[in-house]
């Protein structure tokens, strides 16, 4: 049924996959899948059927006794309820919401196959919870006990509400982060508008030189019309505009000012339907990201207070909770034998509970609710992509040196725990060789492999920058009437050593020492575009190469035209970076710096009440050994610490791999350092021996 594998590539992919495996085993056959749909089908009719007759009905009693009689009050509540009736089964027949993700995803998924997927494996998840809570029942503590029985009914529930809705959930996040891409994909049409006013050419242009999903969208357009879909493209367009604006009207608003252009009788007509596009589209996008970022200030002290905050106040409070263990000493030292026992179980359960609390429970409602922010962040431009320098081999080497160091402090730091003796604050030390053997390997790894890439990309960002200022000055000096070879030599020479500089010598030195054409150098696999990371310089120059194919003066005002937008382009980036970057500033450093000070103390104090209560009762208190605790603690700080700077790079950056992991590899250290310092030099600052 499913024979096309493409399917399983994109977004969605492995979804997808495993809900055609489960119901291929689970579901209903061809047939019965049929006569269902027949059934739906029938059921629908009839309920139409009865709407309509009960509209004619109360239509004809409104015209005999007229309105607000007590037959045609009965008469339209009869109606309201076989209204309600049918449009609620229409819902629920043809799956409207759930079909419009599948398609924008490019998935080829029925609702049986989703519904059974979830149902299944909600049970199967019931069933291996239940089992779990079972076993805790008879051997692990009640608390276990309580935890595995409110997952058993919790979770069951939220995998099937999370599975049954990841198609609707996956195409809204997409619809969001294409907003980048939709005034990129529209300033391409302007420009190839202004070139040539071919409605053709110009979606074949932007969709060539645009990022998915919009370039696939603007492919389809024409595929639609080569297909005899649609009699002409600009059917095929307005059918486009009309899809897509169902999410957002900016884009379709701003494809009938182009689909208008084509009909302007004059070049000035033109010109003012392009740049209401332009303005359309960029306008917009604007307005919906200072909208997404003056709403963010709540989302984000939620976050803070539920994901920081709480964890950290309820880590500071475990050593005054624990002094509730001296309050039951007298009768675990009249027992010790029994006393002993109990402790120890106590110890483990309470272990068990502040790990869970701690270092799995915390972290991932933090990090779910930061995925959850960030699904409502409207995209940016996507940044320059630029594939990793490391060959296998290197990172492969990489990987096995980075593995060895963790692996080797995990090991020195157990080694010490359990083979050495000391104080207090000596067997914390112990523990912290662990903590780095867990963090210096994700560090490492992240930074090498971001540390080139980053670098490569500012440069390539440094030249977006300088392009639209070095295009006017190519068009101006093209309007004066120079070629584009000798204008290009002449701004090459004026910007000196910028990167826009260095790029334009490049392109001079392939016409003039190579002997290569513009088509040659702009246009071939072997040009100095050819596997260029920026789409952005990479459409402005083929839009270049097209203008000069006109006399040089009205290239030359194209390629002003082409500045002008790059240059908007510029600016709506740069408004977006200014309203998103002040929100998360605070949040970054007073997680990196504020968290693993008071974790540091904390740890401290628990350090401090654990060596007070040991020296009170020889038997033991129910209290995690320090070095556990510090551990405790420490893995939680390193959790949180990624999770931070996964949330505040994706609100200044969107979904950018290359900043996040570069940001987690230069922050992780950092905070492990202070909380590292903070946690020795509080201990000994309160005497902890």
């Amino acid at each position: 049924m499913h024979d096309n594998q493409e399917q399983y590539s994109g977004p969605g992919g492995l979804y997808c996959k495993l809900a055609h495996t489960f119901y291929e085993y689970f579901g209903y056959s061809e047939e019965q899948y049929k006569e269902k749909k027949e059934k739906e089908k029938e059921k629908l009719k009839d309920l139409r059927k009865r709407f309509q007759n009960k509209k004619a009905e109360l239509k004809k009693i409104k015209n005999t006794h007229g309105e607000n009689t007590n037959r045609w009050k009965k008469a339209k509540k009869e109606f309201e309820k076989r209204k309600k009736k049918y449009n609620k089964t229409k819902a629920k027949v043809e799956q409207e919401d759930f079909y419009d993700a599948v398609n924008f995803l490019g998935l080829d998924l029925r609702v049986e196959e989703v519904l059974i997927f979830s149902g299944v494996s909600a049970v199967m998840i019931f069933f291996s919870l239940l089992a779990i809570t079972f076993v805790s029942f008879f051997q692990l503590s009640n608390n276990i006990f309580r935890i595995s029985l409110v997952s058993t009914v919790v979770l069951p529930l939220a995998s099937f509400l999370l599975l049954s809705h990841y198609p609707e959930i996956l195409a809204n996040r997409r619809k969001v982060k294409t907003l980048a891409k939709i005034p990129e994909a529209v300033t391409f049409l302007t420009i190839s508008m202004q070139l040539t006013p071919s409605l053709e050419k110009a979606i074949d242009f932007s969709a060539k030189n645009s990022e998915e999903p919009v370039s696939s969208g603007l492919r389809k357009i024409l595929w639609d019309v080569y297909l005899r879909k649609y009699p002409s493209v600009e059917n095929s367009l307005v059918n486009f505009a009309q899809k897509w604006g169902k999410w957002n009207e900016d884009f379709k608003m701003a494809l009938y000012a182009v689909r208008e252009s084509v009909l302007e009788n004059s070049h000035e007509g033109l010109e003012r339907s392009l740049d209401r596009a332009n303005r359309i589209v960029i306008k917009g996008t604007k307005t919906k990201v200072e909208k997404f970022a003056s709403s963010l200030s709540t989302p984000s002290m939620v976050l803070f207070a539920l994901g920081i905050l709480l964890p950290i106040i309820i880590g500071a409070m475990l050593p005054m909770l624990s002094m509730s263990s001296i309050t039951s000493l007298t009768s675990s030292m009249s027992s010790i034998k029994e006393g002993s026992m109990e402790t120890v179980n106590n110890q483990k359960s309470n272990t068990v509970l502040i790990v869970l609390l701690m270092d799995i429970i915390f972290p991932l409602a933090a990090f779910c609710y930061s995925y959850h922010i960030l699904g409502k962040r409207p995209g940016t431009t996507k940044p320059p992509s630029i594939p990793s320098t490391l060959t296998k081999k290197k990172r492969i080497i990489l990987t096995m040196t980075s593995v060895t160091i963790g692996v080797s402090l995990v090991i020195t730091g157990i080694f010490l725990l359990y083979s050495m003796g000391g104080d207090n604050i000596t067997r914390t030390a112990y523990a912290m060789p662990i903590l780095w053997g867990i963090s210096v390997p994700i560090s490492l790894v992240f930074f090498v492999d971001t540390r080139e890439r980053k670098k490569r990309r500012e440069e390539i960002l440094e030249l977006e920058d300088q392009l639209p200022d070095a295009l006017f000055q190519l068009g101006s000096q093209m309007v004066q009437g120079k070629s584009l070879e000798k204008s290009f030599e002449n701004i090459a020479d004026s910007m000196g050593e910028t990167k826009v500089g260095k790029f334009f010598r490049k392109v001079v030195s392939k016409l003039q020492v190579q002997g290569k054409s513009l088509e040659d150098v702009f246009t071939n696999e072997d040009g100095i575009l050819e596997n260029f990371p920026s789409n952005k310089v990479k459409g402005s120059m083929k839009a270049v190469f097209r203008a000069s194919q006109k006399n040089p003066k009205d290239a030359g005002k194209n390629i002003i035209e082409i500045s002008s937008y790059q240059k908007d382009m510029q600016n709506l980036e740069q408004d977006i970076k200014n309203d998103l970057s002040s929100t998360v500033d605070t949040m970054k450093a007073t997680g990196t710096i504020f968290a693993p000070l008071v974790m540091g103390v904390t740890t401290a104090l628990y350090i401090l009440l654990s060596d007070v209560i040991g020296k009170i009762n020889s038997g033991g208190a129910d209290m995690i050994s320090a070095p556990i605790f510090t551990l405790i603690i420490g893995i939680y700080l390193i959790e949180i610490l990624i999770i931070i700077n996964y949330f505040t790079a994706g609100i200044n950056y969107g979904s950018d791999t290359i900043e996040r992991r570069y940001s987690i590899a230069l922050t992780l250290p950092i905070g492990l350092a202070v909380f590292t310092l903070c946690t020795l030099f509080s201990q000994s600052f309160m005497g902890v021996v």
